[in-house]
């Protein structure tokens, strides 16, 4: 439950990732880019395909855009983390 809200909140600890292997660590980021590819590129895909009100579309490109645009932000290899957690 949550504590503020009194809602259910989902939580997907990865703590325990650390205790595992290299590569087992380094699925874990790229399942979240694959995830995210997969729902920007068919947002987008949806979005040209689907003749339908201009609003639903107009949601589905800025859905889209705003998955690209973390892809790019969180995996630009010239951006500084002080993070070491995804």
């Amino acid at each position: 439950m949550g504590r503020y809200w009194f809602a259910a909140i989902a939580y997907a600890g990865t703590a325990d990732m650390w205790l595992e292997g290299r590569w087992t660590r380094i699925a874990v980021p790229l399942a979240w880019l694959y995830a995210e590819v997969v729902l920007g590129y068919t947002a987008a895909l949806a979005a040209f395909v689907r003749p339908g009100p201009i609003v639903a579309t107009l949601l589905l490109w800025q859905f889209a855009l705003v998955s690209h645009l973390s892809i790019s932000i969180n995996y630009n290899p010239l951006r500084r983390s002080t993070d070491t957690t995804y």
